[in-house]
């Protein structure tokens, strides 16, 4: 596995290759480049962008081999008179996305260097793969599937396994590039009763309208205008500027599949899964129907289902329901409006018998309620309810819950 490090304070991050060296027991090629080199990659990924919309499209060919991306949010620091003057980690997440075929790329410091969001919506928009702060980039809890500890967000994947299923799901993409999106991902537009209907609204976020029938190549490149270019589809998950349609429209497949899984794992992640009303993660879902756990009365049982790779506990007729392809989310996720439907409940079953938990959001575990606190995130769902530990620390600093008045409400 190969991970890349660009910042423009090298100090700082040879200590994040140090932390994140020990978490994987050196399993890793991690690279720090220096400023003058974190200077000429982004120069380049600037210079071809330019190359690339005139209608010489290359990538980056340093970046392919990248699994994993870790770009700073500020990079002042950067030589003021080169190509890279100015950029931002943002800025750099959606060239190296147009230009290359790199892994996952994480940006740290674009949202914050130690805050937990409420809303749990602010960084939907984002061109990075995932938003970190810098306490929470050498936290070892980023490398693991379960026995979570202290400070961990739910959302959080396994960054050890992101780029294995990055692959998997630029794969899938390109496999379907000429299929229908929402038929390949078993939709339903127009029935509002089906359990895999999908709002307008949601839809709209991924730059779909209820007609359907657009494919990913479609989707991906935009639509052609009365002068001959293309004009990008609105994908408020991942906008593509309208001066790089025509570079869009020319990528290589290879390449273009990789932008579609950006495009449909940033939608699924930060928009459709936490919802949990579509689909839904283990401990949510058993946590809206409890008698899909096997042992609901044990606590134990309950706080087993916290796991990113294969759950255990649920009723083994659950996998009928499962998300396929797994590719498609960083966890174990099902159909939550078919189990709903689908599943009796069992006559036997009591509520009362039902430990009194919540799953807390920071720190991937469920607690005694009494422990936890409640807030109205900014979720478009019908139980916009969610739970959080409150008070702790990453990286030796309290973490800050924004918005703070949620937690009042």
């Amino acid at each position: 596995m190969k991970i890349l490090i660009l910042d423009d304070d090298q100090a700082r991050a040879e200590d994040w290759k140090q932390e994140i060296s020990k978490s994987l027991g050196g399993g890793a090629n991690i690279v720090v480049y220096d400023n003058k080199n974190v200077g000429r990659v982004i120069s380049e990924l600037h210079e071809k962008r330019l190359s690339a919309r005139e209608g010489s499209y290359q990538t980056v060919v340093e970046l392919d081999e990248v699994d994993l991306l870790i770009v700073d949010y500020d990079l002042l620091r950067l030589d003021t008179d080169g190509r890279s003057a100015w950029s931002t980690g943002a800025e750099v997440a959606y060239a190296a996305r147009l230009m290359s075929k790199v892994g996952p790329i994480v940006v740290v410091n674009q949202y914050g260097t130690n805050s937990f969001d409420l809303t749990m919506r602010r960084t939907s928009p984002s061109y990075a793969d995932l938003d970190l702060g810098s306490k929470h980039i050498t936290s070892t809890e980023l490398w693991k599937d379960g026995d979570f500890e202290d400070f961990r967000p739910w959302h959080w994947p396994n960054l050890l396994r992101e780029p294995s299923r990055f692959n998997d799901l630029s794969a899938f993409v390109l496999e379907n590039l000429d299929n229908s999106v929402v038929e390949v991902l078993g939709l339903e537009l127009s029935d509002f009763d089906s359990p895999r209907y999908v709002s307008p609204e949601l839809l709209a976020r991924l730059g779909l309208s209820r007609k359907g029938g657009m494919t990913f190549r479609q989707l991906l490149v935009g639509t052609q205008k009365e002068d001959g270019k293309h004009q990008p589809n609105p994908i408020s998950v991942f906008n593509i500027l309208e001066k790089d349609a025509e570079l869009v429209k020319d990528m290589p497949s290879g390449v273009l599949s990789r932008l579609g899984a950006a495009v449909l794992s940033h939608w699924v992640e930060r928009l459709i899964l936490p919802n949990q009303e579509l689909i839904a993660d283990a401990p949510h879902l058993a946590y809206q129907y409890p008698w899909i756990l096997e042992n609901h009365e044990s606590t134990d049982a309950w706080k087993g289902l916290a796991r990113l790779d294969e759950v255990v506990g649920l009723t083994p007729v659950i996998e009928n329901y499962r998300v396929h392809p797994t590719c498609l989310v960083s966890r174990a996720a099902y159909w939550a409006g078919q189990v709903k439907r689908e599943i009796d409940v069992p006559e036997e079953f009591s509520m009362a018998n039902v430990p009194d938990l919540a799953f807390c959001e920071d720190t991937s575990s469920f607690k005694d309620k009494s422990e936890c606190k409640s807030f109205p995130s900014d979720l478009q769902t019908f139980d916009r309810e969610r739970w959080v530990s409150d008070d702790l620390s990453a990286g030796g600093e309290k973490v800050n819950y924004e918005p703070q008045a949620y937690l009042l409400m």
